[in-house]
């Protein structure tokens, strides 16, 4: 009789708009698949976007304020015969869920650099590998690839870390995460590895993250420090893969492939979101509005 194959849950990863209740869930899998999901917070509706093939390095992304545009850093080191106006490696500007490139900046094929985040609706903050420590023009800003440039309107400008990943805790400080270890997000080289917390005012428990270059664990606690369902379990957040506090103020995270929201949190009645697990890559064409800036 021949063996079952195993069957192995998805991985989610979301970034929140800071000024709409509005989110981004990277699905990763199966093996070097993602897909881009839509996620309204208000309604908990989700708008199931496109499929990459390659790698996308969710922690050097960010949404804008409006939640109308992701900025982000991808790479197909799988493909022979790359175009060199393009390279194997870029960061690119679209309207999620879909990753139709309405700005586009070639990374030279590495994944030193890459990525960036938004200061604004219409600044952006790109951390392309020419402005690398050791290029003495790494103030002026990245080339746009010629067929994907950015309206005049939109100002871009040049920021430099030793790796991407570095953006990853210097955009949760910007929206809200506190840093608690020694560093500054904001220097040149940023922070590697430390912990973060998160703590809305009226809330009783706080989110704590621990980090480094890959991986990320959450923990719930109370203000004092104790896990906070150390006397009713389990630890809600204990192999999330994802967790923050929405728009609303509610307990969100994603575990196993589902995401959970809890609206109870003194003792946190936990509620299934939704479970992306079963998905599987299909050609989705991005609709006309995903193709214009505005």
């Amino acid at each position: 009789m021949p063996k079952k194959r195993s069957v192995h849950a998805c991985r989610l990863f979301v970034i929140l708009a800071r000024r709409a209740p509005v989110g981004v869930i990277f699905r990763r899998g199966p093996a070097k698949w993602t897909q881009l999901i839509r996620w309204n917070t208000a309604t908990d509706v989700f708008e199931m976007g496109q499929w990459f093939k390659g790698a996308l390095y969710e922690r050097r992304c960010d949404f804008s304020p409006s939640g109308e545009r992701l900025i982000y850093f991808a790479a197909k080191h799988h493909l022979r015969g790359v175009d060199p106006a393009y390279t194997s490696t870029w960061t690119a500007i679209s309207k999620p869920p879909y990753l139709t490139a309405l700005a586009l900046w070639p990374n030279g094929g590495t994944t030193y650099h890459g990525g960036g985040l938004f200061a604004d609706e219409d600044t952006v903050w790109l951390n392309s590998y020419v402005h690398r420590w050791s290029n003495p023009e790494r103030s002026s800003p990245a080339r746009a690839h010629p067929s994907h440039t950015p309206p005049s309107d939109v100002l871009i400008m040049p920021v430099a870390f030793t790796s991407g990943d570095q953006l990853f805790p210097l955009r949760l400080v910007r929206d809200g995460w506190k840093l608690m270890t020694p560093g500054n997000v904001e220097e040149d080289g940023g922070v590697a590895k430390g912990r973060l917390v998160r703590s809305p005012e009226r809330q009783p428990h706080r989110i704590q993250l621990d980090f480094d270059y890959q991986t990320a664990q959450y923990a719930l606690l109370e203000h004092a420090g104790k896990n906070a369902e150390k006397d009713a379990g389990k630890d809600p957040l204990d192999g999330a893969s994802w967790a923050d506090w929405d728009q609303q103020g509610r307990l969100v995270f994603a575990k196993d492939g589902k995401l959970f929201g809890a609206r109870a949190i003194g003792r946190p009645e936990l509620e299934l979101l939704a479970d992306f697990n079963g998905h599987k890559p299909a050609r989705i064409t991005a609709p006309e509005r995903a193709r214009t800036w505005r």
